[in-house]
């Protein structure tokens, strides 16, 4: 069904962001955002924090409404709500 693909390619989203995040602190030393490591989200949770950022900014991924930019919503949003100290 399409909504259990959406709940995987979500899910795989995050997945990836954060192997991408352990990636690039272990080559530099820095990090994006700052997810606590025993939260758990939800695929709607997910799809919460894609749609706020998205609204939030509408003009800039308006700009881009023809490319695929939920993985950048989804980090973009992570930095805002898992900001580091």
């Amino acid at each position: 069904s399409s909504a259990a693909s959406d709940v995987y390619k979500r899910q795989g989203l995050e997945s990836g962001l954060e192997w991408a995040q352990e990636h690039f602190y272990t080559k530099n030393s820095i990090e994006f955002f700052c997810k606590p490591g025993d939260l758990v989200l939800s695929s709607s949770q997910l799809r919460s924090l894609i749609n706020k950022e998205i609204q939030e900014n509408n003009s800039f991924y308006n700009k881009y409404k023809d490319a695929p930019l939920l993985g950048l919503a989804l980090r973009n949003a992570y930095i805002e709500n898992f900001p580091c100290q």
